[in-house]
């Protein structure tokens, strides 16, 4: 794996947001509506991650590279040099008609820059964010996941993530979305 895990600081937040707008674009480009797109990259999500990463019913973590990695990966980071991050916890559900059992935590986001996928940055950050998940004395982790997501239905499967239920609406930006569950042992 490239660069090193630790977790999120208030003074992450842009470039977690930087990382989030750079990846939702690609990774759902031709599976959502253009302009939920243009929405969601557009923002500035930054006041949200500052509260994020301090609530303390959530974990965050992020990738980062060193300046010299970052060079030999051709991107032009300012630091911190956040090429990934996941966000998750005991709070929020993906349906209320079929709540997350108490012992069950959260994935909210994991989003990597596309130019560090599939070197092992995404797997490094799950794993983090489970291990938090165990020491909450969680033992089991759930997720939502579009139907045409197919890379990232494959990464979580691969990693031990099972279907749970049936696929049901997610509303993103005032654009209801297909969602799958998946739901893993810890």
């Amino acid at each position: 794996m490239i660069g090193s895990i630790r977790a999120g600081v208030v003074d992450d937040a842009e470039a977690i947001t930087r990382v989030h707008q750079r990846a939702w674009g690609p990774t759902y480009r031709g599976i959502v509506p253009d302009e939920l797109i243009a929405a969601v990259t557009s923002r500035d999500g930054a006041p949200r991650w500052r509260e994020r990463v301090v609530d303390p019913e959530l974990a965050t973590f992020v990738a980062e590279v060193s300046a010299s990695e970052a060079e030999g990966l051709g991107l032009d980071l300012g630091a911190p040099r956040v090429i990934g991050f996941a966000c998750g916890g005991t709070v929020g559900e993906l349906r209320p008609d079929d709540p997350r059992p108490d012992d069950c935590g959260l994935v909210h986001t994991l989003y990597l820059l596309p130019e560090v996928g599939r070197q092992g940055v995404g797997r490094a950050l799950l794993e983090a964010l489970h291990a938090s998940f165990r020491a909450r004395g969680l033992l089991r982790s759930s997720l939502g996941v579009h139907p045409g997501n197919a890379n990232a239905r494959a990464f979580y499967e691969r990693l031990g993530y099972r279907l749970h239920g049936d696929e049901f609406g997610h509303v993103l930006g005032g654009v209801e979305l297909p969602t799958l569950e998946y739901r893993a042992v810890l």
